[in-house]
């Protein structure tokens, strides 16, 4: 991507309790959603249960959540405003993003970016909402009341541009809000990153993610799920791989993932079919040899269409599918 006289070599290319409410009723219903959402996230794909705002750990793209969510310094295209906004600068040419998710036990997700590069830089911007479905509300007795549903959304705006001909830069603002049962809580929050393209073959990236005050809903306030990670990119003959580690400090834990993606058709620049694998946990889920991070998928390119697919195992639980759409324009 150009930026005045400077050329950066990172493209598309490059390797890759809530507090209790007044009436009975509601307070069943809040709990209820409440332990629900936390149930969903609180796998080994991530630590969650000490933060607000927990479906933001829940992944972006069907591509990332194949490589295990190990795409800090990969990201090159519109998903990289959920990982790395930095990643932005990369792309050579206008992009839209859509990604479709059936979740676990019914919820939804959906997301949508747009990534502009311009001469000063690149901007996007992206929405995101997660849908956790209808539940049956009960009062303190047990007794069924009205149903109620839970979900959160979220509003994006990122720039990205080169600082240095082998060194990109970003930042991203959300705005974030979460209902719940009827009560609503918002915030908003901010994202940065940077991308390095250390060699031809290796990328290196940093990014926090999620800072910002928390999360307030009615009178008991929670921290966001802040997130410190660190990645490399190593592209490997016709073999890219990817490693992230990151840290959540309000929760006290660390992730580790890793990922792979083969092009067996690759050919004049072209990649028709691309397999991924890729893993996700904490150190205590490796040592205890635990495979619930699993990921795997694969990726489909037509001219300037581009599907991906990707498979997460959750055991008991079920699995999710995620689907997503890329466009040149």
């Amino acid at each position: 991507m150009s930026l005045g006289k400077r050329r950066s070599h990172l493209t598309n290319d490059s390797p890759a309790l809530i507090r209790p409410a007044k009436q009975a009723g509601r307070l069943t219903q809040i709990g209820g959603a409440a332990a629900l959402l936390t149930f969903y996230l609180n796998t080994p794909l991530w630590s969650a249960g000490q933060t607000a705002a927990e479906s933001l750990l829940a992944g972006f793209g069907a591509r990332p959540a194949a490589l295990g969510g190990a795409y800090t310094a990969i990201a090159n295209d519109p998903f990289a405003m959920a990982y790395n906004p930095s990643g932005l600068a990369a792309m050579r040419r206008p992009m839209i993003s859509l990604m479709h998710s059936e979740w676990l036990q019914g919820a939804r997700q959906q997301f949508a970016a747009l990534g502009l590069p311009m001469k000063m830089g690149a901007i996007g911007i992206s929405f995101y909402r997660m849908d956790m479905g209808n539940f049956a509300g009960r009062d303190m007795t047990g007794a069924q009341t009205n149903s109620f549903t839970a979900g959160d959304l979220s509003l994006g705006l990122s720039f990205a541009r080169a600082i240095h001909r082998r060194v990109l830069a970003g930042l991203k603002m959300t705005y974030f809000r979460q209902d719940l049962a009827g009560y609503q809580a918002s915030t908003a929050f901010g994202d940065a990153g940077l991308l390095v393209a250390a060699s031809k073959k290796l990328t290196i990236g940093a990014a926090i993610q999620n800072a910002g005050p928390g999360l307030r809903f009615i009178e008991e306030s929670s921290p966001l799920p802040l997130t410190y990670a660190l990645g490399a990119g190593y592209n490997l003959g016709g073999i890219r791989t990817t490693m992230d580690y990151k840290i959540r400090p309000h929760e006290g834990s660390g992730e580790f993932a890793a990922g792979a993606e083969i092009s067996p058709m690759a050919g004049a620049g072209s990649r028709p079919l691309t397999l991924r694998l890729g893993y996700a946990g904490s150190a205590a889920a490796l040592k205890n040899q635990t495979l619930g991070g699993l990921g795997a998928g694969f990726g489909l390119a037509l001219g300037v269409w581009g599907f991906d697919y990707a498979y997460q195992p959750f055991g008991i639980l079920g699995a999710t599918h995620r689907m997503s759409v890329t466009i040149k324009l």
